[in-house]
């Protein structure tokens, strides 16, 4: 898994608006989609692997279709 890239992607849309407007605008395969333009290298089953570790720290469950749902990728 390449849960570095993932943390990565989701701390530069943290820190800059333009990546997160643009992501704001898709769904998680989009998102995933802008990242690999932008020069990230994770799949989707990745990035919802990072969403659900995280959404289990916060003491919540994603389904996959709540995680495709999402806009704006990271879920952190």
């Amino acid at each position: 898994m390449s849960l570095s890239e993932v943390e990565r992607f989701a701390q530069d849309l943290k820190s800059s608006p333009d990546l997160l407007a643009a992501a704001k605008k898709s769904d998680l395969v989009g998102v995933v989609r802008l990242a690999s333009e932008r020069g990230y290298k994770f799949t989707l089953d990745e990035a919802r692997g990072f969403m659900r570790v995280n959404a289990k720290r916060a003491g919540k469950t994603l389904t996959n279709e709540e995680m495709d749902r999402v806009a704006g990728g990271a879920g952190g």
